[in-house]
């Protein structure tokens, strides 16, 4: 057995989100069938938020926390993980922009609830929230959910 901790949970869930992201999306916009459509995601960031201006729109699955290893009956160790995943926006109509994200983050919170892949089991440790990077010119904003991922190994 290889012992494998928040580095294994980041990419693991972050490959799972991109693989099916793109069928996701196409979903909602089949089920919202309004004037805002969803691209899919340009860019995924694994481990951190993006250093540089990134294309939007864009998504990260930040490594946050890693409790140490667990062993609980026997060999069986319960590694567990807190992540963030943070999806990035660039829309000059704030409505919009607000509707944008509401809808990426349903398509992700969907993915997880249907993931059966990765191996471990996800928690969504609370409520997802908005933040605004708005600077001049630019209309930056960003929704993150806290995440708790566990894995018996």
């Amino acid at each position: 057995m290889t012992l494998k901790l928040i580095e294994d949970a980041v990419t693991l869930v972050a490959d799972y989100l991109e693989a099916g992201i793109e069928a996701k999306i196409a979903e909602v916009n089949l089920r919202y069938a309004d004037d805002v459509v969803l691209e899919d995601i340009k860019t995924w960031y694994r481990g951190n938020l993006p250093s540089a201006f990134p294309e939007f729109p864009c998504a990260a699955v930040v490594g946050l926390t890693c409790a140490p290893p667990y062993v609980t009956h026997g060999a069986t160790i319960l590694v567990s993980s807190n992540l963030a995943l943070v999806v990035f926006d660039a829309w000059a109509d704030d409505q919009e922009r607000f509707k944008r994200l509401s809808r990426y983050m349903l398509a992700i919170i969907e993915l997880l609830l249907a993931d059966t892949t990765t191996g471990y089991v996800t928690y969504m440790e609370s409520a997802y929230a908005f933040d605004s990077f708005v600077e001049k010119g630019q209309f930056i904003q960003a929704v993150s959910l806290p995440l708790k991922v566990e894995k018996y190994e």
